[in-house]
């Protein structure tokens, strides 16, 4: 009696982006329900977004094992708009970061300053004058 066929399936799956290549492998067997695989990339790594990276090829492989069409136009695009989010968000957000941190050690040095005047009581110059401008400061 012939026994029906149960191919071994040996895919894989090379997904271009703008930002970099997804390599999908994928193995197992065609008749279960969910196939293994691993996946690869050449995505840029800036530290502070890998996590986001990481989970974007994180579920690009869960759905391939699920038999999601993963090479799709429409499901890349989306792919795309993901990836776009993410590396604009860190194109962003560290020079934002850079120039608050920028300020706060403009002020701290400005404090400081007033703060060494004060102290030492330095002539011509009014305590409670310079306490006002702290002030300001620290309010702007």
């Amino acid at each position: 009696m012939n026994q029906p066929m149960d191919p071994e399936l040996h895919v894989i799956k090379v997904l271009d982006t703008k930002h970099g290549q997804l390599t999908v492998h994928l193995k197992g067997k065609l008749s279960e329900t969910r196939i293994d695989g691993s996946v690869s990339s050449t995505l840029p790594r800036r530290g502070h977004i890998d996590p986001a990276i990481d989970a974007v090829e994180a579920l690009v492989l869960a759905h391939a094992c699920n038999y999601i069409r993963v090479d799709r136009v429409n499901y890349m695009e989306g792919v795309e708009k993901a990836l776009d989010a993410i590396l604009d968000r860190a194109g962003t957000t560290v020079p934002i970061e850079a120039e608050l941190l920028q300020k706060i050690r403009d002020r701290l040095h400005e404090r400081s300053a007033m703060a060494a005047q004060i102290a030492h009581g330095e002539e011509g110059e009014d305590a409670d004058d310079l306490i006002e401008e702290l002030d300001k400061i620290l309010q702007k």
